[in-house]
């Protein structure tokens, strides 16, 4: 993930952006946290 915007504040954390790979292979990321330790995962 290293094109991208990241957002934090009061213990959140978002980022949305671009995770690229080997060979033309490219995602988009939507990622959130809220607060430390608590995580959802989608795949």
């Amino acid at each position: 993930m290293r094109n991208g915007v990241t957002f934090t504040g009061n213990l959140d954390h978002g980022y949305i952006g671009q995770n690229y790979g080997d060979e033309d292979y490219t995602d988009m990321v939507i990622q959130w946290s809220d607060n430390p330790g608590n995580y959802f995962f989608l795949p």
